[in-house]
């Protein structure tokens, strides 16, 4: 894109074509994957007691922030593998192999 840097991390596509025609299909897109640098701020904001309810109620939020983003961080293998399945299963291209 010109050499601008993009916000994204992964992009996937899917398309479908044969010598007549070129149809996109689906286009998945996924944020960056900041694990490290996340796990490093969880790890360093820990503390061996937390004094009052509310810094252990915030302390939980962050802890699950992490653990949302780890299990939503998909590879573009698994990415593509859902794409083929949700087209499979809609049963568009019927005679593909």
């Amino acid at each position: 894109m010109e050499g601008r840097q993009s916000r994204y991390q992964t992009v996937v596509t899917a398309v479908a074509a044969n010598a007549d025609y070129l149809d996109g299909i689906a286009v998945e897109i996924q944020f960056p994957h900041y694990q490290a640098e996340e796990l490093a701020y969880v790890q360093l904001k820990a503390q061996a007691d937390y004094p009052d309810l509310e810094s252990a109620r915030q302390r939980v939020v962050e802890l699950r922030h992490y653990q949302k983003h780890r299990l939503a961080y998909r590879n573009r293998t698994d990415i593509a593998v859902e794409i083929v399945r949700q087209v499979e299963a809609e049963g568009q291209f019927p005679q593909a192999h």
